[in-house]
């Protein structure tokens, strides 16, 4: 709520540091349909450039239609990793999945091509779907 914008930017502005908004990508997605999504959003964004910058990282893209008279949001893409470091990535997660090491970092990278974000979130989703399984089996 507003108690805690204001704890915020009273903070950023204490350290002298820019505000970093991350796990909001439900949001910045509703936001596209959702008028009070938006509005919290673009609030959010608001009251956070008192601080002089505020960054909204988000693997969803999403431009505020409001806002400060001198606030400018720059959408900056980021690129999907290459074969290589989407190969490392892989053999990096699936390292921390039990569940997941009989499966090949070249297929999955060659396969499918994602954020890591995207990555971990299958694993996540898949280790879910184990455990689920284990579960009704018992």
């Amino acid at each position: 709520g507003g108690g805690f914008r204001r704890a915020l930017v009273r903070e950023a502005l204490l350290q002298q540091c820019p505000v970093c908004l991350t796990h909001l990508d439900e949001t910045v997605q509703a936001a596209r349909t959702h008028p009070e999504a938006a509005e919290f959003l673009t609030g959010l964004l608001y009251d956070t450039a008192a601080t002089g910058c505020s960054l909204l990282i988000s693997e969803e893209d999403w431009v505020p239609s409001g806002g400060p008279a001198d606030w400018r949001g720059i959408p900056v893409p980021l690129p999907l990793p290459e074969l290589e470091e989407s190969r490392k990535l892989w053999a990096e997660l699936l390292s921390a999945y039990p569940q997941a090491k009989e499966q090949d970092p070249d297929r999955l990278a060659g396969k499918y091509r994602l954020t890591p974000g995207q990555m971990k979130r299958a694993l996540d989703t898949a280790q879910a779907l184990e455990e689920l399984k284990a579960k009704e089996q018992a």
